[in-house]
C-alpha cells in the first residue's frame, strides 16, 4: 500500500468516533435535490479530476486506478447524450492532478514539474510544456484574470510560480509567508488570490495570506478560526470566500466561516451537518441560485447546501450510492456532475461510476396575471364583474389566488375590452421538481357591490400578440411571460391570432364564480 493510501485509513480511522456522532445527531433540515446515475466510464478511479469545457462536456482525468498502475486514460461526458467516451491519453500520466480550464478553451493539468500537459478540445490532444520551476503536487493552480495559472506550494515548500500559456513557460514569482500544501485557494474580485490553510512541514494550520499578481508579492492576512488541512473554498456571489471543513488538529472540523476582503477577518457560519473533506481539498461548487454544495467525502453518500442568505446548510438528497473522493464540477445547465471515486468503504474499491445532482426548482413569484376582458353584448353595458384567478402545482396543489372586484366590464368587441390585472396573495416557495406543471385557473361573476346590470356575459380575449392575457412566474430563478393560447395550453410565445375568445354567463349579481377555464403548461 502507498504512502497516499495509508495516509487516508489513518484519517479513516481518526474520523470514525466523529462520523458516529454525526450520524446519531438528527437533522430537521429536509432534502430538496436529487441525485441520478449517468452511465459509468472505463477504468475505475478516485481522486480524479473534472473539467468542465467550453463545450459543455466534462474532461475527466487522471486519479488512482486498482493496483495504483500508470493512468494515462482520459474520457468525455457528454451531458446531452448522458454517455461517456475515451478521450485521447494523457501524455504523462497523473494521479492526483491540478486543473485549471485556461481562456483559449484548453485544460491545464499538472502534478508534478515533470508532468505539466495541455489539453485542447478541438483536436483531442494533449501536448507538454516546458517543465515547471518546482513540484506542486497537493498545491493549489488558480487562473488569474489575465488568463496565466498561478501554481503554489505542495511537496512541503513555499515556492510559486505562473505559468504563460500564450508561450507555454513557467516564471518564479517568491516564497509564499509560510511553507503550504493541501491549502486552499481562490481568486479574489480585486485579481489577488487568497492562500489559506493546509499544512506545514507537519501539522494542519489556520494562517491565511495574500498574493498579488500585479507586485508578485505575499502579504499574511487574517487567521481563519480553525486549522484546515484540505479545506473546501470556494467564492460566494458577494465576493466572498467560503471556506469549509477539511482536516483539523484531531479530527475533521464540521465548522465553515467567511472571509471578508475588506476587513480581512474571517468569521464562523453555519456548521456542516457532517464531517467533509477530500484529498487535494474538499470540492465546493457554486449552483446557478447562490448556494454552495458540499459532495461525498467519507459522509456515505451524502450532500448539502450552503445558503449565504441564511448563513446555513441544508442536507440535499442522498446519492443513489456511497461515492467519496470523486470529482465534481458543475454543467452549463447548472446540473452538478460527480464522477468516480470509491465506495466509501476502502479506497481498493474504485468506482467507474458518476452521478447527477439536480436541484429542485422552486416556483418563487407570481406577478399579477393581465387578463383581457369585455362583454359579448353591447346590450349587457354597465354590467360590472368580480374575477378570480387561481395557481396550481400539477393540477391539484393550489399555490396561491388573487380576486378583482367591481371591474368595468367595456362593450362588446376586443377595442371596448379592458386589461384587467389581478394580484395574487402572498406564499411560500414552492419546491417545482423537472415535469412538474404550471396551471392557472380564471373565473368570473357578476360583481357582488356597486351598480350593474341583473345578468351579462363576459367575454375573455387571448391568443394574439394585442389580446395577450397572460401569467408571470418566477420558477428557478427565471421571470417568465406564460401566454394564455389555444387549446387551453400556456406558452411563453405570445399567439399569432386570430384571437381567440370565451364567454360566460355571469349570472345574477353575487352568484357564484364561474369558469373560463384552465391553462397549463410544463415549463
Amino acid at each position: 500500500m502507498n504512502n497516499f493510501l495509508s495516509k487516508i485509513f489513518h484519517v479513516v480511522k481518526v474520523l470514525i468516533f466523529f462520523g458516529l456522532l454525526l450520524f446519531l445527531t438528527p437533522n430537521s433540515a429536509s432534502a430538496s435535490g436529487t441525485w441520478s446515475y449517468t452511465g459509468s466510464f472505463e477504468i475505475p478511479r478516485y481522486n480524479p479530476a473534472a473539467v468542465t469545457l467550453q463545450n459543455g462536456k466534462v474532461l475527466l482525468i487522471g486519479g488512482h486506478t486498482p493496483g495504483d498502475v500508470y493512468n494515462y486514460s482520459t474520457q468525455i461526458y457528454d451531458p446531452v447524450m448522458g454517455t461517456w467516451a475515451a478521450a485521447s491519453d494523457m501524455f504523462s500520466p497523473i494521479a492526483d492532478p491540478l486543473t485549471v480550464l485556461l481562456q483559449d478553451g484548453t485544460v491545464f493539468a499538472t502534478y508534478n514539474r515533470t508532468h505539466p500537459q495541455t489539453y485542447d478540445p478541438s483536436t483531442n490532444q494533449w501536448t507538454p510544456t516546458e517543465y515547471m520551476i518546482n513540484d506542486h503536487a497537493f498545491g493549489t493552480a488558480t487562473l488569474l484574470s489575465n488568463g496565466h495559472v498561478f501554481l503554489a506550494g505542495g511537496v512541503n515548500h513555499p515556492n510559486t510560480e505562473i505559468y504563460n500559456p500564450s508561450t507555454r513557460t513557467y516564471s518564479y514569482t517568491g516564497f509564499m509567508t509560510t511553507i503550504r500544501v493541501e491549502h486552499g485557494a481562490a481568486l479574489l474580485p480585486n485579481g489577488k488570490v487568497l492562500l489559506a490553510g493546509g499544512r506545514d512541514l507537519s501539522n494542519p494550520i489556520s494562517s491565511a495570506e495574500i498574493f498579488d499578481p500585479v507586485t508578485q508579492s505575499f502579504t499574511p492576512t487574517g487567521s481563519m478560526n480553525r486549522v484546515r488541512q484540505y479545506p473546501g473554498i470556494a467564492a460566494l456571489p458577494d465576493g466572498r470566500i467560503l471556506v469549509a471543513g477539511g482536516l483539523g488538529a484531531s479530527g475533521s472540523p464540521t465548522t465553515a466561516e467567511i472571509y471578508d476582503l475588506n476587513t480581512g477577518i474571517w468569521t464562523l457560519t453555519g456548521s456542516l451537518n457532517t464531517a467533509r473533506y477530500f484529498p487535494g481539498g474538499l470540492k465546493l461548487v457554486p449552483l446557478a441560485d447562490g448556494t454552495i454544495i458540499a459532495v461525498g467525502s467519507h459522509s456515505s453518500g451524502t450532500s448539502e447546501t450552503y445558503d449565504p442568505t441564511t448563513g446555513s446548510w441544508t442536507m440535499q438528497g442522498n446519492l443513489q450510492e456511497p461515492q467519496c473522493f470523486g470529482a465534481l464540477t458543475s454543467l452549463l445547465d447548472g446540473k452538478v456532475l460527480f464522477a468516480g471515486g470509491y465506495d466509501c468503504v476502502s479506497p481498493e474499491n474504485r468506482l467507474s461510476i458518476a452521478q447527477l445532482y439536480s436541484a429542485v426548482g422552486q416556483l418563487t413569484e407570481l406577478s399579477p396575471a393581465k387578463i383581457w376582458v369585455g362583454l359579448k353584448n353591447s346590450d349587457d353595458v354597465g354590467t360590472r364583474f368580480d374575477l378570480k384567478a387561481e395557481v396550481y402545482k400539477n393540477s391539484t396543489e393550489l399555490v396561491s389566488s388573487g380576486q378583482l372586484d367591481n371591474v368595468w366590464g367595456g362593450s362588446s368587441g376586443f377595442n371596448n375590452a379592458n386589461l384587467q390585472t389581478i394580484e395574487f396573495n402572498p406564499f411560500s416557495p414552492v419546491d417545482f421538481p423537472q415535469g412538474s406543471t404550471l396551471s392557472i385557473k380564471l373565473y368570473v361573476r357578476n360583481a357582488c357591490q356597486g351598480p350593474t346590470h341583473n345578468s351579462g356575459t363576459a367575454r375573455l380575449w387571448y391568443d394574439d400578440a394585442a389580446a395577450n392575457s397572460r401569467l408571470d412566474a418566477t420558477i428557478e430563478g427565471a421571470n417568465s411571460y406564460y401566454y394564455l393560447r389555444n387549446n387551453f395550453i400556456l406558452s411563453t410565445t405570445v399567439g399569432s391570432g386570430p384571437k381567440k375568445k370565451i364567454d360566460v354567463n355571469s349570472g345574477s349579481p353575487c352568484s357564484p364564480y364561474k369558469t373560463f377555464g384552465t391553462w397549463s403548461i410544463t415549463p
